[in-house]
C-alpha cells in the first residue's frame, strides 16, 4: 500500500486532468505497488474534492461486469464509480466534447431505487424488490489516462473512466432487455442485458454486498448504472449516438 500523502497527490491530479481535458500518464506505471485498495482510495480522496464544491453523489456506475473486458483486464470480478449531480444529462442534450479527452459511449440501463441496499447477502430478488423503475440510459466514459492505457487500478482511481450518463424519461419495470445501438444512424450492435453479468440486477447485488463489506450501501433515489450491454465506440464532434431498447424506449446525446 502507498502511503496517504501519495495517494492524495495521484487524486488531485487526476482532479486536474478531468478539470483541463489534459491527460496523464498511468499511475500504474509510476507506481507498480499501487493496490486495489490504493486504487479505491484515490477514487474517494477525489470526490471530497468535488463535493467540497457543492456537487452530490446520486447514483452508482458499475464497470467490469462484461466477461471479455473482464479477461482483458485480468479480473474476476466488476469495480465502480460514483456518479455526480452535474454529470446527469437528459436524452437528447448536447454535450461537449472539448470537456473531454479521449470520450467513449456505451448503452445501460439506469436502476431507480426506492428501497435501500446494503449487503451482506443481497441478492437478484433483492434489487428488484427495491427497485423503482428503470429507464434506457447511455453512458459517456473518458478517462483522465493518456491513450487510454489503462490497467484496472488506474480505472478504479479514475472513479470508473466516468463521466457523463444520459437518462430516458421513459419509465418501464425491469424485464429481460434488449437494445440496439446505433451511431450517426449506422447501427454498431444488438444485445440484451444478459451481457451484463447475465442480468443487470445481478451486477447491482454485487455493488451492494461489494459496499457493504466497507461499510456503505445502496440509498433511495439514487439510482444505479450496471454496466454496458455493448462494447463502447468511440465519439467525436457531430456524431449523434442512440440506444433503442425493446420495453425502456430511445435513448440519445449528440456531441457538440
Amino acid at each position: 500500500m502507498l502511503e496517504t500523502q501519495i495517494l492524495k497527490v495521484l487524486a488531485d491530479e487526476l482532479f486536474e486532468a478531468e478539470k483541463t481535458a489534459a491527460p496523464i500518464v498511468p499511475l500504474s506505471s509510476r507506481f507498480p505497488d499501487l493496490s486495489v485498495e490504493d486504487a479505491y482510495k484515490i477514487q474517494l480522496l477525489g470526490h471530497e474534492r468535488r463535493l467540497a464544491s457543492n456537487r452530490r453523489v446520486v447514483a452508482k456506475k458499475i464497470g467490469l461486469t462484461n466477461v471479455a473486458m473482464q479477461k482483458v483486464f485480468g479480473v474476476s470480478e466488476p469495480d465502480y464509480g460514483s456518479i455526480l449531480d452535474d454529470m446527469v444529462l437528459w436524452s437528447g442534450e448536447l454535450c461537449s466534447r472539448r470537456q473531454m479527452i479521449a470520450p467513449k459511449a456505451e448503452p445501460e440501463v439506469a436502476m431507480m431505487l426506492r428501497e435501500p441496499l446494503r449487503g451482506p447477502h443481497v441478492t437478484i430478488d433483492d434489487v428488484l424488490r427495491a427497485t423503482d423503475y428503470v429507464v434506457a440510459a447511455l453512458e459517456i466514459l473518458d478517462s483522465r489516462i493518456a491513450n487510454w492505457r489503462i490497467r484496472l487500478n488506474d480505472t478504479i482511481a479514475d472513479n470508473a473512466s466516468s463521466k457523463y450518463v444520459v437518462l430516458s424519461d421513459h419509465k418501464v419495470n425491469l424485464s429481460e432487455e434488449t437494445v440496439s445501438f446505433f451511431k450517426n444512424g449506422v447501427l454498431l450492435d444488438r444485445s440484451s442485458g444478459r451481457s451484463v453479468l447475465g442480468d443487470p440486477a445481478k451486477a447491482v447485488a454485487w455493488l451492494a454486498n461489494r459496499l457493504g463489506e466497507l461499510g456503505s450501501g445502496l440509498a433511495p433515489g439514487e439510482f444505479v448504472m450496471p454496466g454496458s450491454f455493448c462494447s463502447p465506440t468511440d465519439i467525436s464532434p457531430g456524431d449523434e449516438i442512440v440506444a433503442e431498447f425493446g420495453t425502456c424506449g430511445r435513448v440519445s446525446v449528440r456531441v457538440a
